[in-house]
């Protein structure tokens, strides 16, 4: 019963840890999109449709994956970094596991 709890939570701790890869990786491009390093980049990015629409994408997207973590009604928290910390204690406490 503790193992199954164990895995129970590190499956969704990795859940959790792929969302924040996600949205960590598209505001890091969309970051260097808005802010390229030279002058030229800039031009080009700022004169190409394709690379506005990307870069915006790319801000959409870390948001989402953002709001995936620290908003939503319970009915959509599965991911909600807020209630996985209650849940966690609870737990712990209930199956007498020591939190690290």
């Amino acid at each position: 019963m503790e193992e199954d709890i164990k895995i129970k939570l590190r499956n969704k701790i990795e859940r959790i840890a792929k969302i924040l890869i996600v949205a960590k990786e598209s505001f890091l491009y969309s970051s260097y999109l808005h802010y390229p390093e030279t002058k030229e980049e800039s031009d080009y990015l700022n004169n190409s449709s394709h690379f506005k629409f990307i870069r915006h994408s790319l801000w959409r997207q870390s948001i989402i994956e953002l709001s995936k973590l620290f908003s939503g009604p319970k009915s959509r928290d599965r991911f909600n970094i807020n209630n996985f910390l209650v849940q966690l204690k609870v737990t712990t406490q209930v199956a007498g596991l020591a939190m690290i």
